[in-house]
């Protein structure tokens, strides 16, 4: 979350019905995208870690700025418009902007107290009405949710909704809105209680709650297609879906995470872990999740977010430099990837992924030169519970996979220790 390196590797990935379409490769990237907003096929937003962003307005020609001069999340984007979005700036601060004329960024609300939330959603149905979601603040048994009728001048800050059990995380930046409906889920570390799924049909004035399958863990992803079909996944490689708005569940045990229903047809995207490969394929359902296809993801990186526009086109973003274009519905028949990198300038530690995870996930560094590097795991009291030595290695980027088995669930900080240079982030481990 911390760096942006013009030398991070760009992937380009194409699905098709038909025949290859023209091909681009980008050579600027974030570490990690973590959300995408599409109007139609010309106009993107794109964004990520290190406060980056990106919007194209035609499809391709992509205009790259992250000047937001901060380096945490953006966690969110809404597009209103090829000049006008919404965005949220988290992880140890919470900001809502207005972006208008391109670029011309206003802070629409803030807070940086040490109870500032972790915000997960923003979303505008017009000019004046919209809503930022987030988890819910220390100590608190209600999802963070401010709602405004007047173009973000001013929030309400919502009270009257359903509690959440004791010891939820929060979203994990899953939402899903059809006209009027808004949806979002929550995951806890602990598996065995109920974590509802919120509703509110009257733009998150008021709210609701509906739970998903007994025993499914809590909900990672939370997708609807309109009122009655969706479909969830949670921690426990549990997937579901529903026919009418949650009342009744058709379950899987399946590996998918991240997945996403394509309003326009009910096809179901998502991302798929080949244990064989050790790898994310590109996974897809026609029929809402009772079987699925699975393609090569040229990344090999978990999706975060999809976008899916009334013209056939798929647009979704990922972990490690990932943005994925797509025309058509079903996919991929050609595949293009590059790679364009330079030995980086900065220390950089990514975000682990997956997160939440059970039991693996996997650390990825960069560093300038060669040097001893070492990764320490500490519990939220700040007592280390796990040392891995790397020894040590080559300048570039790095990745493997660590297994949390011997750890309890719950909030742990990974540091990376690399020379006399200390780069921490949190994780969550869900068993």
């Amino acid at each position: 979350m911390k760096i942006i390196s013009k030398a991070l590797l760009f992937i380009l990935f194409v699905y098709s019905t038909f025949q290859a379409q023209d091909w681009n490769m980008f050579s600027y990237a974030t570490p990690n995208f973590y959300t995408v907003s599409a109007i139609d096929s010309n106009t993107v937003w794109a964004a990520g870690e290190a406060t980056f962003m990106t919007r194209t307005t035609d499809g391709g020609n992509w205009f790259w700025w992250h000047n937001f001069g901060s380096w945490e999340i953006i966690s969110s984007v809404h597009a209103m418009s090829a000049t006008d979005a919404w965005m949220i700036i988290t992880d140890g601060k919470l900001e809502v902007y207005k972006i208008t004329d391109e670029w011309n960024a206003e802070i629409k609300y803030s807070d940086y107290s040490d109870q500032a939330p972790y915000g997960n959603m923003v979303y505008f149905w017009n000019e004046n009405t919209g809503i930022v979601v987030g988890d819910p603040k220390s100590g608190a048994e209600i999802p963070f949710i401010l709602r405004t009728e007047d173009g973000g001048d001013t929030w309400s800050e919502l009270t009257s909704i359903p509690n959440c059990p004791s010891g939820t995380y929060g979203l994990t930046s899953n939402y899903s809105v059809i006209g009027d409906n808004v949806w979002f889920g929550l995951v806890g570390g602990d598996t065995t209680l109920v974590h509802p799924i919120y509703y509110s049909s009257d733009k998150g004035a008021t709210w609701s709650t509906f739970n998903p399958p007994s025993g499914f863990g809590g909900v990672y992803q939370v997708s609807f297609m309109n009122e009655d079909v969706g479909i969830i996944d949670g921690p426990l490689d549990k997937y579901a879906h529903t026919s009418d708005g949650g009342s009744t569940w058709s379950e899987k045990s399946i590996e998918i995470s991240g997945s996403e229903i394509n309003p326009y047809n009910g096809y179901v995207y998502g991302s798929y872990w080949d244990n064989q490969n050790g790898e994310y394929m590109i996974a897809r359902s026609t029929d809402y999740g009772e079987s699925w296809s699975f393609f090569p993801n040229p990344s090999a990186r978990w999706l975060t977010d999809f976008s899916f526009t009334a013209d056939n086109t798929i647009w979704a973003v990922g972990y490690n430099q990932t943005l994925l274009l797509g025309k058509g519905m079903d996919g991929p028949t050609s595949i293009f990837d590059g790679d364009n990198r330079t030995q980086p300038e900065k220390f950089t530690l990514y975000q682990n992924y997956p997160n939440p995870f059970n039991p693996t996930t996997n650390f990825n560094f960069t560093i300038p030169t060669e040097m001893e590097v070492e990764i320490e795991i500490y519990n939220t009291l700040g007592k280390k519970v796990d040392e891995i030595s790397k020894g040590v290695v080559s300048a570039g980027m790095h990745s493997f996979k660590y297994d949390a088995s011997s750890l309890a669930s719950g909030v742990y900080i990974y540091r990376l220790k690399a020379g006399n240079r200390y780069l921490s982030k949190k994780m969550i481990m869900l068993k």
